[in-house]
């Protein structure tokens, strides 16, 4: 008797497989799926940037009395300020030119200037932001050869929060270096 109850056994729970698996699709998955919610959209950060010129500082004059002390130089700047959009330009009155506005200053004095802040928003952590800072030096009608309106060019690196930098010009005992203010302000838009 065991021997014909066998198949039978195995037939039904063959068959009851087979209506239990009925209730899915072939590859396994609902056959009416609650459809997907769509995801949140996610917060872009961007940076907004402010970068305020100070002031020239001469490092080295240039000039030397005739006993090799440090005289005042005759100083005339031009600076370049550019980023993604813009670029703004600011110098003394008539830059390199022998009839321009030149600053008499010993080593350590300052060119002083109203402070002005240039102003970029929305832009991305690597984004290209310079500073151009030309300068020429002189001694009466004629340029002081170690600065004939010569130049450097600074980047201004990425860096969260407040810092104070400056580009140097120059070499040895004919320097100037402009100091600014950068504040990259993290900001968070809708994706």
């Amino acid at each position: 008797m065991s021997d014909t109850r066998r198949p039978a056994r195995v037939l039904t729970a063959a068959l009851i497989a087979l209506t239990a698996g009925a209730c899915t699709s072939v590859t396994g998955l609902d056959p009416d799926p609650e459809p997907e919610p769509e995801p949140e959209p996610q917060p872009q950060i961007v940076w907004d940037v402010d970068l305020t010129t100070r002031y020239i500082k001469v490092l080295g004059t240039c000039d030397e009395t005739i006993f090799g002390n440090s005289a005042n130089g005759e100083f005339q700047y031009m600076y370049r300020v550019s980023g993604p959009g813009t670029a703004r330009t600011r110098s003394s009155s008539d830059y390199n030119s022998p009839f321009g506005a030149s600053y008499s200053r010993a080593r350590g004095e300052l060119i002083d200037f109203t402070n002005r802040t240039y102003t970029w928003r929305g832009l991305s952590s690597d984004a290209r932001v310079e500073v151009r800072l030309w300068g020429s030096e002189w001694d009466g009608p004629t340029k002081d050869d170690a600065m004939k309106n010569i130049d450097k060019t600074g980047r201004v690196v990425f860096e969260p929060g407040k810092t104070t930098r400056s580009v140097r010009l120059g070499a040895g005992s004919c320097r100037i270096e402009l100091v600014y203010d950068v504040t990259w302000l993290e900001r968070q838009i809708s994706g």
